[in-house]
């Protein structure tokens, strides 16, 4: 397969994924509780909604430029192509898309302290193939989530889920 073909239905995939886990974020935020410094016009979801319609909307603008990309191929004579073989070749986006999810649902169960350090060891561990040394990856994910604390729970004071666990 020719490397723009798949860039095309990649930027379509991921344009997809984003808008997916975006409505995700915003419907998420309604469930989020109403903390004692919420302001009239700013609450602790204000800026999760915030992203998460900028992601849709960049998205929808990625997935315009694909197709309108694609239609340009087509009319230029390319071949078409298979989209089940094309993910195949895609499992990383698939992949870390269900540990977005997974992350979504884990935050509730085991609170935002414990999903976040799992969450980001193992993103560091997909993303970098597992060549990286594992207390590097230990070592970023608690840095990650420290700060990640630190920035939202305190200096922000939102409220962050707690779990089983933390």
């Amino acid at each position: 397969m020719e490397p723009e073909k798949r860039r095309v239905l990649s930027d379509k995939i991921v344009a997809v994924v984003l808008i997916l886990l975006s409505i995700g974020m915003i419907v998420i935020s309604y469930s989020f509780k109403k903390s004692r410094f919420d302001l009239p016009t700013s609450t602790a979801a204000t800026f999760p909604r915030i992203v998460a319609i900028g992601m849709i909307l960049f998205s929808v603008i990625l997935f315009i430029q694909s197709a309108k990309r694609e239609k340009k191929e087509k009319a230029a004579g390319a071949d078409d192509y298979n989209v089940l073989l094309e993910l195949k070749d895609e499992k990383l986006v698939i992949i870390m898309f269900g540990l977005v999810i997974a992350y979504l649902i884990l935050i509730q169960v085991l609170g935002f302290m414990t999903a976040t350090a799992l969450f980001t060891f193992c993103s560091a561990y997909l993303l970098g193939r597992g060549k990286a040394k594992i207390w590097v990856m230990i070592a970023v994910a608690a840095g990650i989530t420290v700060s990640a604390y630190v920035f939202f729970c305190v200096i922000l004071k939102v409220i962050m889920p707690h779990g089983i666990l933390i």
